[in-house]
């Protein structure tokens, strides 16, 4: 596919407020998530103009941000904030996943590497609390709901119009981490 031929990867410097992995969303991280849709994807057209991301037909174009803010604002703090949740629930579990995505020796520290992981995303995201986790599975139910609404306005197959946009993208990125096993 398109995407898969295209791929590309960020990497954010330590002068970005969360270190090397920064999640973009608007709401929680300002003008860097405002990068990803006023700078990246801009560029990607530019390198990449065939399928354009952002609709050529005015109406299209404005419906397709409109769709992508939804799903960065509605969906997006719920998929990160539930996967983080069920990781707390399964401590050995998220000491192996993290000790995976740290760098050479650290990784060898899981207890500790866990236990921080574990301490860090209770405090950016309260993934200790059964409450927003609650709140989390209604957000991602309606936004998949959501999801389905919009297809079914078109044929299906993409949020507008008949080929890929930045709605499509920004609501499989954001659901990737709910529904991956």
């Amino acid at each position: 596919s398109w995407l898969r031929r295209k791929a590309f990867y960020v990497t954010l410097g330590s002068e970005a407020p969360n270190g090397h992995a920064l999640f973009c969303d608007r709401r929680v991280n300002g003008p860097y998530a405002q990068a990803l849709i006023k700078e990246l994807i801009p560029a990607l057209e530019a390198k990449y103009p065939d399928p354009p991301l952002y609709p050529i037909d005015a109406e299209e174009r404005v419906r397709a941000i409109e769709l992508e803010d939804w799903f960065d604002e509605n969906l997006g703090p719920h998929a990160r904030l539930l996967p983080f949740y069920e990781l707390t629930q399964e401590p050995a579990l998220f000491a192996e996943v993290a000790a995976a995505s740290v760098p050479g020796p650290l990784g060898k520290a899981k207890p500790v590497v866990g236990a921080y992981a574990r301490l860090y995303t209770r405090l950016r995201w309260n993934a200790d609390s059964d409450e927003d986790a609650q709140r989390a599975r209604e957000g991602i139910a309606a936004a998949f709901d959501k999801l389905e609404a919009e297809l079914g306005k078109g044929n299906g197959e993409f949020l507008v119009g008949e080929s890929l946009s930045v709605a499509d993208v920004t609501a499989a990125s954001l659901f990737y981490p709910v529904v991956v096993p």
